[in-house]
């Protein structure tokens, strides 16, 4: 009778559907797992382990293969499965440092970014973007940079112009789009492109020449504000002649948004607009904003802000912050590079230390020089078989030493 019950349990239809579940599940676990593998690596950085040399290399392998493991996932057909492994592969390249390990999986890691851009949904989109986006920072030939560029510049694009597509799924590619072009050093012609394509979207809802012409459609507030942060970033690598011409045609449209009902878009609006040093009159409005109809926390955000702005304008002061990593100091002394900063902050999150550390793109655009060299990044990597002769070697004299104290009696004569 029992064996009649599992049977009966176990039939065509029923075994399908918990295979199918037990397999995404199975899936879902080897993807997020890459997480649990990176936070028992920083728990040992700066420990005394046995053989740390070894562990860190072993540590490292380990790390590897889950990455394989999650760029394996990207590719499966369950559209939940593909989202959980880019999520891993977004955190993974964002905690952790390995350009070599990126630029021999450059070409595999754009063809996954691109079919998840092409065929995914809003959360897989939005994973594929960010991806896409670290994939650049971790490669640290800025050539390889401009192959990503080129290979998914035309797609983000058309995500971006597509207003079927989410509205969140597009504001990643937004900032996608504009930190690719930015790292890789884009043709003059190319960057103006995307900065036009970015405008559609900022100034949609404005009117042009002062509010005689019809309203175009509505784009929600943070998809207008990713577009223009990416716009920002941009536009502080153009030119001089070129951005005299930005300057003047667009100044007047991110002075409008600076009434925008969203605290985001018009902070965004406000640093697009020192970036460009817009009207000095209108910024002291905003930075004694007091109108009641805006929350309490909006309105101190906005005019903490608003004073740094004004400063710059009145004072001809600029920002002053120090950002300490390991024995450096990076300083951010400028407009920019403090825009580029917090976008950078925005996407390595926990990461971004070690990213100023050791990622030379990174620090290249921030400015920082060569990476220190350190003591133990002068090891080199031990083959497998050499760290298992180690570990032979260590037990072996590890056991002749306690073997001379283990059942032997020795007498002890005062």
């Amino acid at each position: 009778m029992p064996k009649g019950n599992r049977k009966k349990a176990g039939g065509k239809s029923g075994g399908r559907g918990r295979g199918g579940d037990a397999d995404e599940e199975l899936h879902h676990s080897d993807t997020i797992s890459i997480t649990s593998s990176l936070d028992e690596r920083s728990v040992c950085d700066g420990s005394v382990c046995g053989d740390q040399d070894v562990d860190e290399s072993s540590q490292a392998e380990h790390f590897e293969e889950k990455v394989c493991m999650a760029m394996d996932g990207a590719l499966d057909k369950s559209a939940t499965t593909r989202t959980n492994s880019l999520l891993a592969l977004c955190t993974a390249f964002s905690k952790e440092y390995v350009p070599e390990f990126v630029e021999s999986r450059r070409m595999t890691l754009s063809d996954t970014v691109e079919k998840s851009l092409k065929k995914g949904k809003s959360v897989e989109v939005a994973a594929a973007a960010d991806l896409a986006v670290l994939i650049c920072l971790q490669l640290a030939d800025v050539s390889g940079v401009e192959l990503v560029y080129s290979e998914l510049r035309h797609t983000l694009a058309t995500l971006v112009a597509d207003n079927a597509q989410p509205a969140a799924a597009r504001a990643k590619c937004c900032l996608a789009l504009g930190a690719i072009c930015y790292l890789s050093n884009a043709e003059p012609t190319e960057v103006h492109a995307n900065m036009s394509l970015l405008e559609s979207l900022v100034f949609s809802s404005a009117r042009q020449d002062g509010g005689a012409g019809p309203a175009a459609a509505a784009v929600s507030p943070p998809l207008a504000t990713a577009a223009l942060q990416a716009w920002t970033l941009m536009v502080t690598d153009v030119s001089h002649n070129a951005l005299l011409k930005v300057a003047e045609s667009q100044l007047p449209r991110l002075t409008a948004l600076l009434e925008s009902p969203d605290v985001e878009l018009r902070i965004a609006a406000g640093e697009a607009i020192v970036a460009l040093y817009e009207l000095l009159w209108s910024l002291r409005q905003l930075a004694t904003d007091s109108t009641k109809t805006r929350k309490k926390s909006d309105r101190k955000q906005q005019r903490c802000v608003f004073r740094d702005i004004l400063h710059t304008f009145e004072d001809d002061e600029y920002p002053n912050d120090q950002v300490k990593f390991g024995r450096e100091v990076l300083l951010i002394d400028t407009w920019s590079k403090k825009r580029l900063y917090d976008f950078l902050a925005s996407v390595l999150r926990s990461g971004t230390n070690t990213h100023l550390k050791q990622n030379e793109l990174v620090r290249a655009a921030l400015g920082l020089g060569a990476p220190l060299v350190s003591a133990g990044s002068q090891v080199p990597r031990l083959s497998k078989l050499d760290r298992m002769y180690q570990l032979n070697e260590a037990t072996k004299c590890r056991q002749q030493a306690r073997g001379k104290y283990r059942d032997k009696r020795t007498a002890i004569f005062d």
